[in-house]
């Protein structure tokens, strides 16, 4: 095309040309992998329970209408989780966690989930995982400051953030310990996380309440949110035509029967 353009008082004309540049589309693969609830080898339970911090897991049921059988799988999953079920927002420090009364009542029974609100990319976080370790992603300058061995984040820039992780689950981790005591120095002002959320599973395996008996109400601010299993219906939506599982899958398909 042509476009005019003036210079101290001067007009000229100036030819342009625009280039489209064609990229292939990035490749797509899906993979499915066909199984039932009750199947030995289904991998549903292992992809739930192996991601600690998953905020929400969705279930769809590829159905026409709503048959007799669809209705009954998903009231089946709307009860799994009790009216009661609920987790916790908790404003605090983190030391609260390890106090010892705390520990023995949770994290060295049952499951106990906690996780800092905060951006991974740039602050420093923290969590305590449901096999009982602390484990804190901390900035440069924050790790050489606890003297806390720990490892170099696989996330770039390199060595410009590390992780520690701590089994705070073993009964030699007590007030009074060299190891204790140097954690608790370490968190104890040097970290700002204070937000968390927080679920606990007890032996039995039901969501249960947490309670702060061990720390004055004032230190503390817990805002209680239930945890809730919804169902609606989603019309017109593309989803993946899945064989018959008394069928044999076809030849060179990704489907796995299981």
């Amino acid at each position: 095309g042509v476009f005019s353009e003036t210079i101290s008082g001067r007009s000229r004309s100036v030819l342009s040309s625009s280039m489209h540049l064609a990229f292939d589309a990035p490749r797509q693969k899906l993979h499915t992998t066909r199984s039932s609830f009750t199947h030995p080898r289904s991998t549903h339970n292992k992809v739930v329970a192996t991601h600690w911090f998953n905020r929400r897991v969705s279930v769809f049921i590829p159905a026409p209408k709503l048959t007799k059988e669809a209705r009954l799988l998903q009231d089946t999953l709307i009860r799994t989780i009790p009216d009661t079920a609920a987790y916790y927002s908790i404003y605090c420090s983190l030391s609260v966690f390890l106090h010892p009364d705390f520990l023995a009542k949770y994290v060295r029974r049952g499951q106990l989930y906690v996780l800092s609100q905060g951006h991974i990319d740039h602050e420093n976080v923290a969590c305590i995982t449901p096999d009982g370790r602390l484990v804190m992603n901390v900035d440069r300058e924050t790790y050489h400051q606890f003297g806390i061995d720990g490892q170099p984040s696989s996330f770039p820039p390199k060595k410009q953030r590390y992780n520690i992780s701590i089994d705070i689950s073993t009964e030699k981790f007590t007030p009074g310990s060299k190891h204790y005591d140097r954690v608790m120095w370490c968190i104890n002002g040097r970290l700002s996380c204070s937000l968390f959320s927080v679920v606990y599973v007890d032996e039995e395996g039901n969501i249960a309440p947490v309670t702060f008996d061990h720390m004055p109400p004032e230190s503390i601010s817990i805002k209680r949110i239930p945890i809730l299993c919804q169902a609606k219906k989603i019309d017109a939506s593309p989803l993946p035509i899945i064989p018959n599982l008394d069928d044999p899958p076809p030849e060179g398909s990704p489907v796995s029967p299981e």
